[in-house]
Order: structure tokens, then C-alpha cells, then sequence
């Protein structure tokens, strides 16, 4: 349910309001509730959804954005949400005008049962200060609050802020698995300092960090970087956007993870950086590296053009780990579209075709993405990436009537290989088997009811393959990489 006064240009009737925030005291099947734009109507609001709050156990998320939250309905509002039989999923309280005196009656409550606080938090934009941090930061600490992530964007935090919430990171049993102190102004010497003290416990430092829109320059990077390369695993997410460390940033930060590819951080953000071709040549030669964890891009300030998809192509040629590419593209031109196609399905030859790039399952944002390269992106997101290299194989050198010229010439137990092959890719598939035929489509599809021109060659296959039984061998499989 979204709520919201004036959300559609109305301004609700202060009674309409009230009454059918009353109504749906009677709703128990409401799991997120959003209260957005009520202001002095919000004390009021809170008071009649006291009794759902507290008893609605479907409840999972709120969300009071926008609304200016005093400490008297701060102390309404953790009181209902404390009497639950279940803690909240997510609480979300940004553009609240939250300050250090609401801050403290919202933790005060929250400690007297701390079973009850939501495993997700978020007080974006609002006035913590440094002082609100020593009071997150004992809330970190507590061993009973089960708090999993914490979004504290644009709250004027300082250095000294930054080392209690560090400190407190490094005191838990466990890692958050997300923290957003974004737009906090931070430098070098706050970022050094942050992580400076996480160092000791490198396992401990949340899975998913965000720091994009601060003042962040080339030795905070660099102190970043040596950080998270002392870790065993990479970080599920590093957002570094809107950062303007520049490209001596970028090379110190992946100078660091050159000898230990393997713990890049997942998901890496780039964007908003003024990043140009030389951005990606950097990032591409880890990426070629087979044990580069990396495994979502974005840089939305590359433009695809002739010069950028060339690196593209080399670096993905060989990838298999890369997922998602967001970069820009505008106005590009159809030599490059087919140099992607060409990527993630090679059709010079079978060997080729297998080789191609089947991990990719997305490629920037783009209205005239040609039809060839998002069939090949839709294959990609099977589990299964020699099933994927089969398809595309069959599809692209067996299709349109079953042409038989690439089994001449085969010696049998060579053929036996093939026909195994591609018999696996009809019998792997139940969305293969369908009985409805269609015509119309002059090339194959994959993904959807579109499967039927497909299907009609994969039964083809499967009658053709039927007659070659006596030469199969008995007990023995083969991959295509073998043959």
C-alpha cells in the first residue's frame, strides 16, 4: 500500500485520512506499509495504527520517508514496533529531520528489546552527526540486536563518526552484510582512518560497502584496496560512484588486487566518475585473468563505440564470470552490435560458436538493442552453460531443415560423440517439447511461447538421431570439448 498525502495531487481530508488509516486496522494480510508526506497529521496516524502495527505479523516492512518524526512519535513508533511477536524486516526512515535527540529515544527503546529491532535500517538524509554515531555504534555492539544492514547516506558524519562506527564493526561477532555511508563528505584521511581500523578484522567488514559521492582521492583508494585484498572472500558489492578519484585512482586501487585477482569485489561501481576508454583497457586486464572475481561492471560514463567494443570483445572473449556490463549506449552504430553478437555467438564454426561468451546476461541499457544479441543475452541466463553452448551450437549450424553436411565425412565413433551431443540439447529441455507449430517466424527463438520454429528442428533431430541407435556406444559420454 502507498499512502501518501498529496502523492496524486490531492490534498486528503484530514478525516478521509484518519478514517481509512482506521480501516485498515482490520487488514491482516499488509506486508509493506508506506507512510510518506503526513507531517502533522503522522502523530495521529501512528495512534490509530498502533494496534496493527503491533499485531499484524505479516507485516515485514515500513517505510515513514519523508514525514518530520519528532521524538513523540519516534516514542509512538518503536513502542508499537517493539511489541511485535516479530521483528520488522526493514525499517526505513529517510528525509526525517532525524537528529541526535530522536536518534537517542529511537536506540532507548529499541535496547529494552532488542530482539525486536529490524534487521534492516535505513536513516538516509537525515542530521545524526558524529554523536548519533557513538550511538549506532552501540547498538552494533550489542550482541542480542541482530542488525544486518545499515544505510546512513548524507548525514553530515565527520572522522571522528566514521571511527566509532568502524570500531563497533570490528567488535561483532559477525559482518553486516550492508553499509551505505555515502555522501558524507568523506576524504582520504576519513577513508584511511575507517579502514585503517577494520584492518585487523578484515572477515568483519560488511559484504556490501557504498562510499560513492564523497572527496575521495588516489591514497584513499589505494588504503581501500589493500584492505579488501587481505580478506579471504570478495566483497559482494563496492560502490565507489561519483568519487573523482580519477585514473591514477583507478590504477593504484587495481594495482592492489593484480597478485590476488580472486578477491575483487563482486560487483564494482565505477559510474559517475568522468571514466573514458582508459578506464575499461585498465579494468579489462584483470578482468581477462580467469581468477578475476568480478562479476558485475558499471561505468555508465563509457559511451559504446568502435573504439570501446573492441576491448569489450577481448576482455569477454575468454570470461567467465562477468554477468552484467552497464555501460552507456547511444546512437550505436550496427558494425558494433555485430561485433557483440559476434561475442556471445560466433558462428564462423562449431568450435568457434562453442567458445563463444555464454555468462553475459546484461549489456547496458539501450531501446535499440538488435533482436540477435538479446535472444543470445535470454540463453545465457540458463543454469546450465554447456546446455547454452549446445543450443547456440544446434542453432547455429543444424537449424533451417537440418543440414546434414556437418555429419559428412565423420567416422563413426567420432559421429557417435556428436549425436550424443546434440541429441542432449532436445532431451535437456521439456520447453523443447511443445505440440503446437508455428511458421511464421523465420528465425529461431529462444525464451517464451516463441520456441515453436526451434522445436520443430529439435524434432527433426530427435527423428534423424533415432535411426543412428546401432552406432552409439554403450556407458560412454563425451563433451563437445573433447570431440
Amino acid at each position: 500500500l502507498h499512502f501518501s498525502e498529496g502523492y496524486y495531487d490531492i490534498e486528503f481530508d484530514r478525516l478521509f485520512v484518519l478514517r481509512l488509516l482506521q480501516l485498515m486496522n482490520k487488514n491482516r494480510h499488509l506486508f509493506h506499509l508506506e507512510l510518506h508526506g503526513l507531517d502533522e497529521l503522522l502523530d495521529e496516524a501512528l495512534y490509530i495504527l498502533d494496534p496493527f502495527l503491533k499485531c499484524n505479523d505479516k507485516l515485514f516492512s515500513f517505510d515513514g520517508s519523508s514525514n518530520r518524526i519528532r521524538t513523540t512519535e519516534m516514542n509512538i513508533l518503536m513502542f508499537a514496533l517493539t511489541r511485535r511477536r516479530w521483528p520488522l524486516r526493514t525499517l526505513q526512515l529517510d528525509h526525517c529531520g532525524i537528529d541526535l535527540e530522536v536518534l537517542i529515544e529511537m536506540i532507548k527503546l529499541l535496547n529494552e528489546k532488542p530482539k525486536m529491532t529490524p534487521r534492516n535500517i535505513s536513516l538516509a538524509f537525515n542530521d545524526i552527526g558524529d554523536k548519533g554515531c557513538y550511538c549506532i555504534a552501540e547498538m552494533l555492539i550489542d550482541p542480542k540486536i541482530h542488525l544486518e544492514e545499515l544505510k546512513l547516506t548524507s548525514n553530515s558524519i565527520g572522522k571522528q563518526g566514521l571511527q566509532f562506527i568502524a570500531a563497533a564493526l570490528s567488535a561483532r561477532s559477525s559482518a553486516l552484510e550492508r553499509l551505505d555511508i555515502g555522501s558524507n563528505s568523506m576524504t582520504d584521511e576519513d577513508l584511511a582512518a575507517f579502514m585503517g581500523i577494520l584492518s585487523t578484522t578484515p572477515a568483519l567488514i560488511p559484504n556490501k560497502l557504498s562510499f560513492e559521492h564523497n572527496r575521495i582521492g588516489v591514497y584513499g583508494v589505494r588504503v581501500l584496496g589493500i584492505v579488501l585484498a587481505s580478506r579471504d572472500t570478495p566483497l559482494e558489492m563496492l560502490h565507489l560512484g561519483r568519487s573523482n578519484f580519477g585514473f591514477d585512482g583507478l590504477r593504484a586501487f587495481l594495482e592492489v588486487f593484480s597478485p590476488k585477482p580472486n578477491v575483487m569485489p563482486k560487483i564494482l561501481n565505477l559510474s559517475n566518475n568522468n571514466a573514458d576508454v582508459e578506464w575499461y583497457i585498465a579494468l579489462s586486464e584483470l578482468m581477462q585473468n580467469e581468477h578475476c572475481s568480478l562479476e558485475g561492471l558499471h561505468i555508465n560514463d563509457l559511451q559504446l563505440d568502435d573504439d570501446l567494443v573492441s576491448h569489450i570483445v577481448t576482455s569477454l572473449k575468454n570470461n567467465e564470470r562477468l554477468t552484467n556490463l552497464d555501460i552507456a549506449i547511444k546512437n550505436t552504430s550496427d558494425s558494433v552490435w555485430d561485433q557483440i553478437s559476434q561475442l556471445l555467438c560466433d558462428k564462423t564454426s562449431i568450435a568457434a560458436t562453442y567458445a563463444s561468451n555464454h555468462t553475459l546476461l546484461k549489456f547496458g541499457e539501450s531501446e535499440n538493442e538488435p533482436f540477435e544479441v538479446e535472444t543470445y543475452l535470454t540463453m545465457n541466463e540458463h543454469p546450465s552453460k554447456l546446455s547454452v553452448a549446445r543450443i547456440k551450437v544446434i542453432n547455429s549450424h543444424f537449424a533451417y531443415n537440418f543440414r546434414l553436411e556437418p555429419f559428412r565425412g565423420m567416422k563413426p565413433a567420432l559421429l557417435a560423440g556428436v549425436l550424443e551431443f546434440c541429441e542432449k540439447a532436445y532431451t535437456d529441455h521439456d520447453e523443447f517439447r511443445e505440440d503446437t507449430y508455428d511458421y511464421e517466424y523465420p528465425e529461431p527463438y529462444f525464451g517464451g511461447p516463441r520456441y515453436n520454429n526451434l522445436t520443430i528442428n529439435y524434432l527433426m533431430v530427435k527423428n534423424f538421431l533415432s535411426t543412428f541407435d546401432y552406432i552409439r556406444p554403450r556407458n560412454r559420454k563425451r563433451q563437445w570439448s573433447d570431440v
